[in-house]
């Protein structure tokens, strides 16, 4: 009875876990799960529990002072230093592991350093469009009248 209680006890407190490779193109690049560092990829069958977690190229600190520093700068600067912003989530992802399963996930560093260059081309043509229209709709209503 006493070896049942102690059998049931164990199998409840053990936590499942789940495993995580990670790749970089480059190799070599340090990696954090849920904000701390790891090591440098690759990196094969990490061990991590069952849940979500946070899988990234850059510390926690490192975004958090990006995230400030733009929400310091205003509104009109915080909307034009989202670009900056873009990279921390391109080098980002949450990551649902499952019990005994491997979760595999590759990171390509060109794509996280060109992100702000892709977020300036989408928010400046959002900016442009509106201007655009802007443009048109006061050169129809000043042929109105």
């Amino acid at each position: 009875m006493q070896t049942l209680l102690i059998l049931t006890l164990l199998l409840l407190g053990a936590e499942e876990k789940g495993w995580l490779t990670i790749e970089t193109i480059p190799s070599g690049l340090e990696v954090y799960i849920d904000g701390e560092l790891v090591g440098k990829s690759p990196l094969k069958n990490v061990e991590v529990s069952v849940g979500r977690h946070t899988v990234s190229l850059f510390s926690s600190d490192t975004i958090e002072n990006a995230y400030f520093r733009v929400r310091r700068q205003g509104v009109l600067k915080g909307i034009l230093s989202l670009p900056e912003l873009s990279k921390y989530d391109a080098g980002t992802v949450e990551v649902d592991v499952k019990a005994k399963e491997k979760t595999k996930i590759l990171f390509n560093y060109k794509e996280v350093i060109n992100a702000p260059r892709r977020t300036k081309f989408f928010l400046y043509g959002c900016l442009g469009g509106i201007f655009a229209s802007g443009v048109i709709a006061g050169v129809i209503i000043s042929s109105l009248f």
